[in-house]
């Protein structure tokens, strides 16, 4: 097998190798690029990640539902410093349930309370529960890493609550009971959410979240990093307690590249089956971390509906778990596609041996379209993508091990949202492990060129 030094740059201690080019990859590729390392950045898909976006002439449409939540101020500081904050706009977002084919609003505790699906004094009781989750330090969620969402549930909720309108929003979104899932992880996404929920002001970029991505790796190259998309890593060598090198494939063909300095920001199924030489108790920590696979559906659809709508779906038959319509996201574009509105689907499942994913693009498409009909009305779609991804986001079961960033194989390092559980999965939060990874680089090591501000 050939070897091969990347981009001509010379092996030295300031050159570092990052493995994934998602958010948390890009970002701990620009901030050691801004102190000075050579970086290059391995990605097996597009750049972006979940972050991505499927192209349409010059409109970019996000291949995910990312919102800029109100409260993320990590996220918020990042796009201000890529110098997009002038494209985010912000709108009041209605939020419900869908149940047996009809929409219940689920934006405020007033609407809580005309919930019929549970009694009276329950949804009393969940109304003031929602209202308690606006205010700071609500919860210790330490205390709460033992518990799952179904024990925490019935104890601050009712058994109604829990059986009627918890466990199937966890079983929509996750595919999973709630008995399986940490109360603390459900919980810190909750409170999150919900403080955003009572501004009521949901940021939006406009032309998609991918413009952060795409300002990333735009930043990298102009410091002298590199970015490999389609260039897939199927070994990080682990010899004698340290990186070794990668093994990656590009342009058909397989390479051994000479490394001593590794960030792995994939997710941890494929770390696993990417690191076979791995310290067996770091190894137990990364399958011990479940991720779910999911099936996006993204639909232009000529006539808008709701408008900035999420909804939960909890109708076990259908062909999508929970559902978002945001027009904006079209605006100078419309006339051009023959569309006022995107609707976007997102469906996590169990593993992928389920329906759906096994379903080809066209028979996805077919029946979300028909499902979203149902609750809509007729729709008219004038474009179409399906987005299927085998590790989309991670499931923080109970009592699961922290991952340390840095690791004990000289020159491993780790970045991603696995490494935070059981906080929300954010886009700030996946940040913000980017950046405790390339201090952690730069604490080790000395790059060898002046650092450029």
């Amino acid at each position: 097998m050939d070897r091969e030094l990347l981009g001509g740059f010379d092996m030295g201690l300031n050159r570092v190798f990052v493995v994934g080019a998602g958010i948390s990859g890009l970002v701990v590729a620009y901030r050691l690029a801004q102190k000075g390392f050579r970086v290059t950045v391995f990605e097996s898909q597009d750049v972006g990640g979940l972050a991505s976006s499927y192209y349409i002439g010059e409109m970019r449409i996000p291949k995910t539902n990312r919102l800029v939540l109100s409260s993320d101020r990590k996220t918020q500081k990042l796009i201000k410093e890529l110098g997009l904050w002038k494209r985010v706009f912000w709108r009041p977002l209605k939020s419900g349930i869908i149940y047996e084919r009809e929409i219940h609003p689920l934006s405020s505790p007033l609407d809580l309370l005309r919930f019929k699906l549970i009694n009276f004094w329950d949804r009393v009781r969940f109304a003031t529960f929602l209202l308690r989750t606006i205010l700071p330090l609500s919860y210790d969620l330490s205390k709460l890493e033992g518990l799952s969402v179904r024990e925490w549930a019935v104890e601050e909720l009712g058994q109604e609550i829990a059986d009627k309108l918890i466990e199937p929003l966890i079983l929509t979104k996750f595919g999973l009971s709630s008995d399986q899932i940490s109360a603390a992880w459900f919980l810190d996404r909750l409170l999150s959410e919900s403080r955003t929920r009572i501004r009521n002001r949901w940021g939006f970029i406009r032309g998609g979240i991918g413009q952060v991505a795409e300002k990333l790796a735009e930043r990298i190259e102009g410091l002298g990093g590199e970015i490999l998309p389609k260039t897939p890593v199927d070994e990080v060598v682990i010899k004698e307690g340290e990186v070794r090198g990668l093994r990656v494939r590009r342009g058909g063909e397989e390479k051994f590249v000479e490394a001593s300095v590794v960030v792995a920001t994939a997710p941890p199924p494929a770390l696993c089956e990417m690191m076979p030489d791995l310290p067996k108790e770091l190894s137990k920590m990364l399958r011990a971390i479940r991720y779910a696979p999911a099936v996006l559906g993204c639909y232009l659809i000529k006539e808008r509906k709701r408008g900035f709508v999420w909804l939960a779906n909890l109708d076990r038959d259908s062909s999508f778990g929970g559902l978002f319509e945001i027009p904006d996201y079209l605006e100078g574009f419309s006339d051009t596609l023959g569309a006022s509105s995107v609707v976007q689907t997102t469906t996590y499942l169990e593993s992928e041996g389920e329906k759906l994913w096994r379903m080809s693009e066209e028979e996805i498409a077919e029946a979300q379209i028909r499902d979203i009909a149902e609750i809509f009305g007729e729709v008219e779609v004038v474009w179409r993508g399906i987005y299927k991804i085998p590790h989309s986001l991670p499931i923080f079961l109970q009592d699961l091990p922290k991952v340390p960033q840095k690791t004990e194989v000289s020159g491993l390092y780790f970045a991603g949202i696995f490494t935070t559980l059981p906080r929300s999965p954010t886009m700030g939060l996946a940040a913000e492990s980017g950046e405790r990874a390339a201090e952690l680089v730069a604490q080790d090591l000395k790059p060898q060129r002046p650092t450029n501000p």
